[in-house]
């Protein structure tokens, strides 16, 4: 073994494949994780124009950003078409739903997979009559330029969708393990390269080429559940601007005992390894952010289970080289974890079993905005997890900690995260710092608006201007309360207006 890399190299071959319980740090000299006891080093983020840190130290920060940070509503378009098409073709019922820079996907219970534009425009409907015994999809994946779909089915099947056309140009009926259904379906940062997880616990890897204009496709297992099922994995995927990590593909792996980074390019390696809370009615939870700690972009994994929630940083040599992780933070939340998802750089999404979804200051951890998702009828898929279409046939375990699974009902890009549910689909926005002044004066709370244009007023004078224009009109026309008048007295010493 090479003390260096303190990794384990793994030949490329059809059996390379590791098992989780066999992992041991002391064989595999994986180091020890601690935590840095500096907060200083834990979350040097840099302020940066538009951002909400300044606020958050303020002694109005709470009530300021009190159901005003984040934009709750239903795609009304998706949502109906969905339903229409449920009536008129059979399409079924919604199972699970993926989004990209271009598009949104939904997949249905017979099948039938639906994609939309961003304006909520239906572009195409693609029921392939090959995989009409296979049930509901199960899973769905775009590639980074949206320019191919992959759909994985619950009795097994997956197939690719050319995006521009709709059309089916890839079939791959036996890519992983027999009678297992299709969970986890994820492209890397390439496209000719993803990975799929199956409910043996099983993770392969799915190679795409075209050769002599044939389009053809190779499977290869990298991890057996046989020792170890994993749950979940998420490869980072970077922009291809971005070459933080050189050519390096990280992908973050979950069984029910421990969580797990390896990289599978330029070979495969194990860069961290930590144990999981067992917990058995529980998943756990992955998801990767590139964030700014101090002046440099890093990669960072929040990572948990139940109600113990961590965050990893990945720190890189030079070109990318000589990759370590280090532990930024474990935090003890009061409630218990369904799903956690970034949104943006800053902030968390974390949502409970209740289906209540919050709002979390990653570098403070302070709760900011609770919103209740219970009208959305959250789809799970539980079925899946327990392979019903298949006759069962998963571990007690297994099937136990997927009783509440929402690993495909979810999904974030950007600010912005999208909810599936049997009742409709919607979508939690971060409003900007100008969308946050709008609504508050909207809704008539000017002393909130007031006081958060005099907070994060700097290169904004012109938008607290027209604010306080604003306050003025309705001022003389409505009256105010005392907080207001304050407010905005406060708000016009702070621009130098007086």
């Amino acid at each position: 073994m090479d003390s260096e890399t303190n990794s384990i190299l793994i030949e490329d071959s059809d059996d390379s494949l590791l098992d989780f319980k066999e992992l041991n740090d002391l064989e595999y000299d994986i180091p020890p994780v601690a935590p840095p006891t500096l907060e200083s080093v834990l979350w040097d983020l840099e302020s940066e124009e538009g951002s909400d840190s300044t606020s958050l130290h303020s002694l109005h920060s709470l009530t300021q950003k009190s159901k005003s940070m984040l934009y709750h509503g239903i795609l009304q378009g998706i949502s109906s078409q969905v339903a229409s098409a449920g009536e008129r073709v059979s399409a079924g019922l919604p199972t699970v739903i993926s989004n990209s820079v271009k598009f949104v996907a939904v997949g249905t219970s017979h099948g039938f997979a639906l994609a939309f534009d961003s304006e909520q425009k239906l572009c195409w409907c693609c029921h392939d009559l090959s995989t009409n015994d296979q049930g509901a999809i199960s899973a769905l994946a775009f590639n980074l330029d949206s320019t191919r779909l992959l759909v994985g089915y619950e009795r097994g099947y997956i197939s690719m969708i050319d995006t521009n056309s709709g059309d089916v140009i890839r079939r791959l009926p036996d890519a992983h393990a027999p009678q297992s259904a299709v969970l986890h379906l994820r492209f890397t940062s390439l496209n000719g390269l993803a990975l799929s997880g199956d409910s043996a616990g099983c993770v392969f890897s799915l190679t795409f080429n075209r050769r002599l204009g044939v389009r053809t496709w190779d499977s290869k297992c990298l991890f057996s559940g046989a020792r170890g099922e994993v749950c979940v994995f998420e490869p980072l995927v970077q922009d291809h601007h971005l070459q933080l990590l050189g050519h390096h593909i990280l992908v973050a792996m979950a069984t029910l005992s421990k969580v797990i980074v390896i990289a599978i390019r330029p070979r495969l390696k194990i860069l961290f390894t930590q144990q999981l809370p067992r917990v058995a009615t529980t998943l756990p939870l992955l998801s990767w952010q590139i964030v700014s700690v101090g002046k440099v972009l890093q990669p960072v994994l929040a990572w948990g289970r139940s109600n113990e929630l961590n965050y990893t940083r990945v720190l890189a040599g030079l070109n990318g080289n000589k990759l370590r992780l280090s532990q930024l933070r474990s935090v003890r939340l009061s409630y218990t974890l369904s799903t956690i998802h970034w949104i943006g750089s800053r902030h968390l999404v974390t949502i409970d079993t209740s289906e209540n979804l919050r709002l979390i200051e990653v570098r403070t951890q302070r709760e900011l905005e609770v919103i209740d998702i219970t009208s959305a009828g959250l789809v799970y898929s539980s079925a899946h997890f327990k392979a019903l279409a298949l006759g069962g046939g998963v571990s007690e375990a297994f099937a136990l900690a997927g009783e509440r699974a929402c690993y495909s009902s979810i999904v974030s890009r950007g600010d912005q995260l999208l909810v599936l549910g049997t009742k409709n689909v919607q979508i939690v926005k971060l409003r900007t710092w100008s969308e946050r002044l709008n609504y508050l004066s909207d809704q008539g709370r000017w002393a909130e608006a007031l006081n958060l244009a005099a907070e994060e007023n700097m290169h904004r004078d012109k938008a607290a201007m027209v604010l306080l224009e604003k306050f003025l009109i309705n001022l003389i026309q409505n009256g105010v309360d005392r907080d207001s008048l304050t407010a905005a007295v406060n708000c016009c010493v702070k621009l130098n207006k007086m």
